[in-house]
């Protein structure tokens, strides 16, 4: 009977699809079957496109999926959202609602009343995640893994602990704390002056567990810092071959060893020093600042594109396709090998980054007179 109901119930809301006169609360009634039966997601994916017509040319589920998660983050701060009761879609369900969702044209504030919102923290998927474990190492060599499931991390005058719970990891107020983050992996820490951090993967931070004069801390790797405004004690970063000073701002510092370090001035104002000599740079809101022997190259940029990975999203905009690679092997915890006489190309896309390894190289591969072919966790570029 329960067959009867679903597949007689599921024919009527996808035929008012196709005659585009489904109603909002239908539309809801139509999403809480698919999260509801998500054993029988063919059986729907079947129904939509007899529905709505073979005639209909296929959509990119890629580009369909990336067109719910633009309205998702552009609705997220609305303070009218955060009230209304939300439903779990699947990320498997994204291109099903999504169809719908272009389909009959519904309004983005409408339909993200009644959307999943996605986490920024997800697990990779098809084994490509890494095995490895965020650690926080305190100067007097005790290490704890972290949980990632347990939400960020906060450091204040008590000691470090998982945001929303009493129990300490580490009493820490003494002790200098270096945060690890593996591949596969990003985190978010709040430093005991109140400054958010948010470290992508690969990267490593070591801040002291209680700050006395100026606030400073080391960085390995990217991170996108919302630095508290302190009048009188500036925020100090070194990282590779440089030091920045600010006040209260927001940047991303891209500073991996194998690149020149990066600067992105998202808000505020931040002045970038470098180690070696007298040069260096005040920077405005959607500047960017590159050291590359001991000189400062400054540029306008996107900033969106610069910050995408802290929304969970690969941006590139018109990147080599070996810098394309140098991200996915941190992400997905892979190596890359080129074959002789690789000559480079430049890309342009954007990619949530909790899509499969498999998926990303196939949208890739779309635009490349290359062919990738995945090894276990090694890519090889052909």
């Amino acid at each position: 009977m329960e067959n009867i109901d679903f597949e007689t119930r599921a024919r009527f809301l996808l035929n008012k699809v196709a005659k585009n006169t489904i109603t909002l609360s239908e539309y809801q009634e139509l999403l809480t079957h698919l999260a509801g039966h998500q054993d029988k997601q063919q059986q729907w994916l079947d129904l939509l496109q007899e529905s709505i017509g073979a005639e209909r040319p296929p959509v990119d589920e890629l580009q369909l999926e990336l067109h719910l998660r633009r309205i998702d983050n552009r609705l997220e701060q609305d303070p009218r959202m955060n009230t209304q009761k939300h439903f779990r879609l699947s990320p498997a369900l994204y291109k099903y609602a999504a169809a719908i969702l272009l389909f009959i044209g519904l309004s983005a504030g409408l339909f993200l009343a009644y959307q999943h919102r996605t986490a920024l923290r997800t697990e990779l998927a098809e084994g490509y995640s890494s095995k490895q474990r965020a650690t926080i190492t305190l100067s007097d060599g005790s290490v704890h893994y972290l949980d990632t499931q347990s939400g960020a991390l906060i450091t204040d005058q008590r000691g470090t602990r998982y945001a929303g719970q009493e129990r300490l990891l580490a009493d820490a107020q003494t002790q200098d704390i270096l945060l690890e983050i593996p591949r596969g992996s990003i985190y978010q820490v709040t430093l005991p002056d109140g400054t958010k951090v948010s470290l992508n993967a690969d990267s490593k931070l070591r801040y002291p567990g209680r700050f006395q004069g100026h606030r400073v801390v080391e960085l390995q790797g990217e991170a996108f810092f919302e630095v508290t405004h302190q009048q009188d004690q500036p925020f100090i970063v070194h990282t590779q071959g440089q030091q920045l000073i600010v006040l209260g701002t927001k940047f991303n510092v891209n500073s991996y060893a194998e690149n020149a370090p990066k600067t992105t001035l998202v808000e505020g104002k931040v002045k970038v020093l470098a180690n070696q000599g007298s040069k260096s740079v005040v920077l405005k809101p959607g500047q960017q600042a590159t050291l590359s022997k001991g000189e400062f190259a400054v540029q306008r940029v996107n900033v969106n594109d610069i910050t995408g990975w802290t929304e969970n999203m690969f941006i590139f905009n018109n990147l080599w396709l070996s810098e394309i690679m140098d991200q996915l092997e941190r992400w997905y915890d892979i190596q890359v090998d080129y074959p002789p006489g690789y000559t480079d190309e430049r890309f342009y896309a954007e990619i949530p980054r909790d899509r499969p390894l498999q998926d990303v190289l196939s949208y890739l591969q779309k635009a490349s007179r290359y062919q990738f072919e995945i090894k276990g966790r090694r890519v090889q570029v052909k």
